[in-house]
């Protein structure tokens, strides 16, 4: 198990952070007493290994803990990128990759759009950066 794992050393996706949201709470609120037996055969593998590892450093309870990891996830930064195409499994690792190269905390939701043509838009939650062909030749040319 890696020491000082971060949340979004195992969470890419908006997916993977909605089942692992979805996981927790109903392990938290579904359960009166958790044990580290019940983590493992409810969470994912990376997921698990998240938790036992801030028990065995964190030394609170287990619920205590597993609140707190809720919380976090919902504060990580959302990333929102559209593109014009549905992506390969290999094209969405390398948009992720790319993405937390420079922002190592954030996960990423990928959205369709065919009308953007090419290229891409990058939201977050207080920025907007349109790389699409259709703002290219908006700005260029009279649409």
């Amino acid at each position: 198990m890696t020491n000082n794992l971060k949340l979004t050393d195992i969470i890419d996706t908006i997916e993977q952070r909605n089942i692992y949201l979805s996981e927790l709470e109903e392990l938290l609120y579904n359960e009166n007493r958790i044990t580290k037996s019940e983590l493992k055969s409810k969470l994912n593998l990376q997921l698990y290994e998240y938790v036992i590892e801030k028990i065995n450093t964190d030394k609170k309870p287990i619920k205590d803990i597993i609140s707190t990891i809720i919380d976090k996830i919902k504060k990580i930064t959302i990333v929102k990128i559209t593109i014009p195409f549905y992506p390969t499994a290999v094209f969405e690792k390398k948009i992720i990759n790319l993405l937390k190269s420079h922002k190592k905390e954030i996960i990423i939701q990928i959205n369709v759009d065919k009308n953007i043509l090419a290229g891409a838009i990058i939201e977050t939650k207080n920025k907007l950066k349109d790389y699409s062909l259709n703002k290219f030749l908006r700005d260029n040319h009279e649409i």
